[in-house]
């Protein structure tokens, strides 16, 4: 049987059971109490990037996995840079068709 497989139900009332056991634990993670764990002072900055969202590039880096925030700007330019730089990419035009890779 492969992982993608259902597996066969046997046992009607194991099913119902687990059923009500998956429901409970839905509901105890959807009433938890999450305590809010930032300063005020993070908090104030946090909704300051929220409301720069449009303008601002939030990212994980590649290679450290470091939290990143930069001008969109910014990274298009240096994307563009780092693609015309390498000469790994090559420039392909439109073909008009949309699903054509």
């Amino acid at each position: 049987m492969s992982w993608r497989e259902k597996p066969p139900i046997n046992n009607v009332e194991m099913e119902d059971s687990l059923k009500q056991l998956n429901n409970f634990v839905i509901e105890l993670f959807q009433r938890a109490k999450v305590p809010f764990n930032l300063t005020p002072t993070e908090a104030k900055g946090l909704k300051l990037l929220k409301n720069r969202r449009s303008e601002l590039h939030i990212s994980v880096s590649d290679k450290g996995g470091e939290f990143v925030v930069m001008k969109r700007d910014d990274q298009k330019n240096l994307t563009t840079h780092h693609i015309d730089s390498t000469g790994v990419y090559q420039f392909l035009p439109p073909t008009g068709n949309k699903t054509e890779c």
